[in-house]
């Protein structure tokens, strides 16, 4: 396993839900709906594209434009911000460059992370400058095949590397051991007892590993 303990954020949650959440260095990911990042250890903030995505809408950038004012008036700082995107299109990247010097011009203090879906490539991205991070989107299959490759050129390039909508045990230890910075779900909050489920026995899982490394 890594030295370095992989982040986790999740979307939502109940307030007593945040309260084990806290306990569990969980922290908060924004998207559609703005949620008091205060309330959270550490806190970053999605595009809202694949929230949009999934219910079969059109993206509005109004909510994703708000978070950001929200955030630059009251001194708040994202771990990350990821760039616009198109979901599972071969759109993407021309969509996400098109966002990145308006965002760049707009909000120049966050740090912004490039998502990348099916059939992106490392070398697609090379010319793209001061992005701090890949967000690795796309389908599931896509995703957990490429990741390994986007993390190892993201840390090249002395960049995160983030793993977007991981759930289950098995797929979040992929996650660590491919060296991902940080992922992200909402079924941890979303299933009932998946907190202590998902990130409880992901945590426990990660902690055996560490205790059989050293003991080896």
């Amino acid at each position: 396993m890594n030295g370095d303990a992989m982040r986790l954020y999740t979307i939502t949650g109940t307030r007593e839900s945040i309260k084990k959440l806290n306990t569990m260095n969980v922290g908060l990911l924004i998207s559609e709906i703005w949620r008091d990042p205060g309330k959270w250890p550490f806190f970053a903030l999605d595009n809202g594209c694949y929230a949009a995505f999934s219910h079969g809408a059109e993206w509005d950038p109004s909510p994703f434009l708000k978070h950001l004012s929200r955030c630059r008036d009251k001194g708040l700082r994202p771990d990350f911000v990821v760039i616009p995107d198109r979901p599972l299109s071969k759109d993407s990247l021309d969509f996400s460059k098109k966002w990145y010097p308006v965002l760049k011009t707009m909000y120049p203090d966050f740090p912004y992370y490039l998502a990348v879906q099916d059939g992106m490539a490392p070398e697609d991205v090379e010319d793209i400058d001061g992005i701090q991070g890949i967000f690795v989107g796309g389908s599931m299959d896509w995703k957990l095949e490429s990741m390994k490759a986007w993390i190892d050129y993201a840390h090249s390039k002395g960049m995160g590397c983030h793993v977007g909508r991981i759930g289950p045990i098995q797929r979040m230890l992929m996650c660590e051991l491919a060296g991902a910075d940080s992922i992200d779900s909402t079924t941890w909050v979303q299933r009932k007892g998946g907190i202590e489920k998902y990130i409880g026995g992901y945590m426990a899982q990660r902690k055996n590993e560490e205790h059989t490394e050293v003991s080896e």
